[in-house]
């Protein structure tokens, strides 16, 4: 019976957390190498012109929705200024053309 409600609040876990996912990246070199839900080529571009300025090595970016604005999420070798860039970038994007970008899944 334990076990049971373990997995069910799992699942919830899981359902809320990928409600609010926009989209996760993983950037190698500077570049975009692989890529999970909803990101606009454009936007793709944008981020991937602030990690090739330096390049960034090995980088994980999560774009999630708070407080109804996309938020930026990011892990590895990314410096506190190309963060804040990155940030900046996904700012100038609305949450409804992340939203309406085709799913990836590559």
């Amino acid at each position: 019976m334990i076990g049971l409600g373990a997995a069910a609040i799992a699942c919830l876990v899981l359902l809320v957390r990928n409600a609010t996912m926009l989209f996760v990246a993983e950037v190698r070199d500077g570049r975009i190498v692989r890529a999970r839900g909803r990101l606009p080529q454009g936007l793709a571009r944008d981020l991937e012109d602030v990690a090739g300025l330096r390049p960034v090595r090995n980088a994980r970016l999560r774009a999630v929705v708070s407080d109804r604005r996309p938020s930026l999420r990011v892990s590895g070798d990314v410096r506190e200024h190309e963060l804040q860039r990155m940030r900046n970038v996904l700012g100038t994007w609305q949450l409804a053309r992340i939203r309406a970008a085709r799913y990836r899944s590559k």
